[in-house]
C-alpha cells in the first residue's frame, strides 16, 4: 500500500478486503482508481494460481507485485485515451 501512501491492514478474507476498499475515499475518480487496483490484484493472483496449478510455474512475490503495477497502468492508460 506504500504505492498509494495508504495505511492499510490486510483483512482475513477477500470479502472483507473488498468492503474495506469501498470506503477508502469519497472522491469518485480516486475510488475508481482504487477499484481498478483491487481488481488487478485479484486478477494477477488468479493468473499466478493458475500458472502454479496447471503449468507448475512458481511466481515470486516481487513478480506478482510488478505484474499488478504493469497491468494496472495498461488498463488505466487504455481508459484515459
Amino acid at each position: 500500500m506504500r504505492l498509494f501512501d495508504i495505511s492499510f491492514l490486510t483483512p482475513p478474507n477477500f470479502f472483507i478486503h473488498r468492503e474495506c476498499w469501498s470506503g477508502c475515499d469519497r472522491n469518485k475518480k480516486i475510488q475508481r482508481g482504487l477499484w481498478l487496483f483491487w481488481h488487478m490484484t485479484i486478477w494477477v493472483l488468479w493468473k499466478a494460481w493458475n500458472d502454479k496449478t496447471f503449468n507448475d510455474v512458481n511466481w515470486e512475490a516481487e513478480e506478482i507485485v510488478e505484474e499488478i503495477k504493469v497491468v494496472s497502468w495498461w488498463w488505466m492508460l487504455s481508459r484515459i485515451k
